[in-house]
């Protein structure tokens, strides 16, 4: 069929597309049949959703999920909520809005041709050809999902999927200054979480070294599945045709085609075309889009001219300020204020009213409600939580019970080791061990080790031998919110707060040491992980001499032997020259995997939130929530509330003792 250049193909797929489709996606007459019934029924049953169930449509995301249905509402759900989060930005999005961004500037463009597996390939001008003052970072992206809109409707597109290529030629510090980690988050989130297309690769070209400092924003938000589909190439175009033939390509990328001579003004009358379905797309969500639409209908524009006003309310009914027949006004909210006094008791009232309970915090995959701010979470994980756990530790149902009951054979084999072997108290050494249970037995055994070795430090340890260092002294510190990852946050202050001769080293440990217990009770915790921020603002010689390398090698044996947590990251903040002086303590014992896992940032903060949001930090570390007003005084009782999983973990280890 003869198609324009610069159009999509939307027929219905040949049969040599469906033959892939069957291959790669599963998908035949009956199982298409039958995945978008289960899919209609699915999002009837969601009340909280609207998203059109016409077949075709439906189809869009039930391909990319290789037609499994409950896939298909979770990504639709992801959509819906990526749409929520970002409403500011896309709302009622229209190819109008970004026309000059398409039609004068050549950011985004979208070869006409396929590849050789008939992949789309999406250029992106990151380098010098994008002007960050014509086209903001908020306006590439605006563009970039308009374009997949369009795409999504191409069934070709829907099976082969999507290869993107990210041209950084002449990349500067003028683009450079232009992304955010704001930035980075969004368009990653999008990518990975709430993008209804396959896209197989991603190859980055002509990148200069300042890239380095791009990609050190983006790294941190990008998953494993995505990673392995980044490919860097520099000027070396060879590289690239091991994925994308020289035949599909342009002389500019060192293919056997023409040099491009188009771009994005010539694709926007495609965009345009397919306004309907952009609107459409618009209004899919969750009911707060649809009220937001009906809101946003009714909201009409005057300006001066008051005659326009007056088609909708009566000048008989309005004051002279605003042309009516009534006086003029010559009352204010104050003389309006005793009567919204008056009525406090209905207010208060009102103010109680609401969702009985939330539906989940995204971030622990726990139900909110009237969660104590210094309290764990340790009702068993969501759904949304579980989802995270299978794709990051390989747990399914299955896997969990067989490993369950492989690692509980295998403790009853193992004589000279003493532990419980319920379930939950299993899981806690199999999520970090990614359900391998030979991997978790040697975890415990290690931790057995730990505590025979360290026997006077630990033996009978209780939250009521250190209380007074928990309340007297702010060291030890657990933010009461989450990071966008759903890791737990602590905070060890290590510098001039930290005094040694009232709270010894040994003590600091054993503090950590009980706030590690608690944290391995949380699901979230233990399928989200750690992180660890370790402030040594105003360090002195005082606290220097407060260490050794007797204690550097026990909490750093510790957090690499025995710790049944996933330590994901350590970051170093406000550290002086004299720290020096510590790094050459703790440097000897510090195995290759928590190297890879430790950030320096001094006082710049900015480097802090590459790894952990702003939106998720206090002000003292340069966040946008308040500064720090708790302590470990607040999470003290918390701890203590805990004692009983205490003392037994205190029972257990070599069966042997000491």
């Amino acid at each position: 069929m003869s198609l324009k250049p610069f159009d999509i193909e939307v027929d219905p797929p040949g049969e040599e597309l469906m033959e892939i489709a069957r291959r790669e996606l599963r998908e035949t007459p009956e199982i298409r049949a039958s995945a978008v019934e289960e899919l209609r029924s699915l999002l009837r049953e969601a009340k909280d959703m609207h998203f059109s169930e016409e077949e075709e449509f439906l189809l869009i995301f039930l391909r990319p999920c290789h037609f499994y249905a409950e896939s298909a509402l979770k990504m639709m759900r992801r959509i819906a909520e990526f749409k929520k989060a970002n409403h500011p930005l896309l709302h009622a999005l229209k190819p109008e809005e970004e026309k000059l961004a398409f039609i004068e500037h050549n950011v985004v463009n979208v070869l006409t041709n396929r590849d050789q597996k008939g992949r789309r390939v999406l250029l992106v001008n990151c380098g010098a050809a994008w002007d960050p003052k014509a086209v903001s970072s908020e306006q590439l992206f605006r563009v970039f999902f308009l374009i997949h809109l369009v795409a999504q409707l191409e069934p070709a597109t829907q099976i082969n999927g999507v290869v993107v290529v990210l041209d950084f030629d002449g990349l500067s510090l003028k683009q450079v200054k232009a992304l955010s980690p704001a930035f980075s988050r969004r368009l990653i989130t999008f990518i990975q979480d709430a993008m209804p297309l396959r896209l197989k690769e991603v190859h980055i070209l002509k990148q200069p070294y300042i890239f380095n400092m791009v990609w050190a924003l983006f790294k941190p938000f990008i998953r494993e599945k995505l990673k392995g589909r980044i490919f860097f190439h520099g000027m070396d175009m060879r590289k690239l045709h091991k994925h994308i033939d020289p035949t599909d390509l342009p002389a500019n990328y060192g293919g056997d085609r023409p040099p491009i001579n188009y771009g994005g003004r010539e694709w926007y009358p495609c965009v345009y075309n397919y306004i309907d379905h952009i609107n459409q797309w618009n209004t899919l969500n969750s009911d707060r889009a649809i009220v937001l639409l009906m809101f946003t209908s009714q909201i009409f524009f005057h300006g001066n001219d008051l005659s326009k006003f007056h088609r909708y309310i009566s000048v008989d009914r309005l004051p002279a300020d605003y042309g009516g027949n009534l006086p003029a006004i010559d009352y204010t909210g104050k003389d309006w204020y005793p009567c919204v006094e008056a009525h406090i008791e209905h207010i208060g009232k009102y103010q109680r009213c609401g969702f009985v309970e939330s539906l989940k915090d995204r971030r622990t995959g726990m139900k909110t409600t009237a969660q104590p701010p210094f309290d764990i979470v340790t009702e068993p994980p969501s759904q949304e939580l579980l989802e995270v756990s299978r794709r990051e530790l390989r747990e399914t149902p299955e896997v969990r019970e067989e490993a369950i009951k492989q690692l509980r054979q295998l403790l009853h084999n193992a004589t000279d080791l003493h532990y419980a072997d319920d379930d939950d108290f299993l899981l806690i050494f199999l999520r970090p061990c990614h359900f391998y249970p030979d991997s978790a037995l040697k975890m415990m055994r290690r931790i057995a080790d730990f505590k025979k070795n360290n026997y006077p430090l630990m033996h009978n340890l209780l939250p009521e031998d250190e209380k007074l260092s928990f309340i007297d002294h702010k060291i030890v510190n657990v933010l009461t919110n989450r990071d966008s990852k759903g890791r737990r946050i602590l905070i060890v202050s290590c510098g001039a707060v930290w005094d040694p001769k009232a709270v010894t080293a040994e003590k600091l440990f054993r503090m950590f040491y009980l706030v590690h217990l608690v944290a391995q009770l949380e699901p979230a915790t233990q399928i989200n992980g750690v992180v660890i921020v370790m402030d040594f603002e105003g360090l002195s010689l005082k606290q220097v001499r407060g260490l050794s390398p007797s204690f550097s090698k026990l909490l750093l044996t510790f957090l690499q032997e025995a710790v049944p947590l996933r330590m994901k990251e350590f970051h170093i903040l406000k550290q002086p020259y004299i720290f020096n002086m510590v790094w050459t303590l703790f440097k000897p014992f510090i195995g290759d995997k928590l190297k890879k896992r430790l950030y320096f940032h001094g006082n710049d903060m900015k480097k802090l939130h590459k790894h952990i949001d702003p939106a998720d930090l206090p002000k003292n570390y340069g966040g946008t929530r308040p500064a720090l007003d708790y302590s470990s005084r607040d999470w003290y009782p918390c701890i203590e509330k805990y004692t009983e999983h205490i003392q037994r973990w205190n029972n257990y280890g070599h069966a042997a003792g000491p």
